[in-house]
């Protein structure tokens, strides 16, 4: 993958579903990099934390994004809330294509992640001090994005925004 879009923001921020919508527009592949990191571990990503912890799993994750260099093709990647704090990763997602951070406030991030507690290690303990804390943490590796876009809207709205900050024809 090359001259992508690549999608960074917390869980919970849409980075899936608008960058279904945005490759659908612009009539790219889609890639999810928690797909990626599952296919090549052959575990859940719950099971990688659970058996082996973060660590592992950021490795993982660095691994995974090196095997998307190898692709020549434009696709639109949505990587995981943690993906861009690692500066190995960051650098990585630069090298894709144009990072656009999906910036979401607190309370719509809470609405749309309760009840996914147990599928995302991250979040145990209450929730919304989790989310506030780990997007206080976040929010500096998040704003280097080469973009920022709100994500509070509806999914084909932002992907409409994504698609006009980045500056790409849209296939529609």
């Amino acid at each position: 993958m090359r001259n992508g879009i690549v999608l960074i923001g917390m869980m919970g921020s849409g980075k899936t579903a608008v960058g279904k919508a945005v490759a659908r527009r612009l009539a790219w592949e889609f890639i999810d990099l928690d797909e990626v990191i599952t296919n090549r571990a052959q575990r859940s990503i719950s099971e990688v934390f659970d058996e082996s912890g973060e660590e592992c799993f950021r490795e993982l994750e660095s691994e995974a994004l090196e095997s998307l260099l190898a692709g020549d093709a434009p696709a639109v990647l949505a990587t995981g809330g943690g993906t861009p704090m690692r500066e190995r990763n960051f650098e990585l997602l630069q090298q894709l294509g144009k990072v656009v951070y999906l910036r979401a406030e607190p309370p719509p991030l809470i609405a749309r992640l309760e009840g996914e507690t147990a599928h995302r290690p991250l979040l145990s303990g209450g929730l919304r001090e989790r989310v506030e804390q780990l997007l206080r943490e976040r929010e500096p590796a998040y704003r280097k994005a080469h973009f920022t876009v709100n994500a509070d809207g509806e999914v084909e709205d932002v992907a409409a925004q994504v698609i006009r900050a980045v500056g790409v024809a849209a296939h529609e």
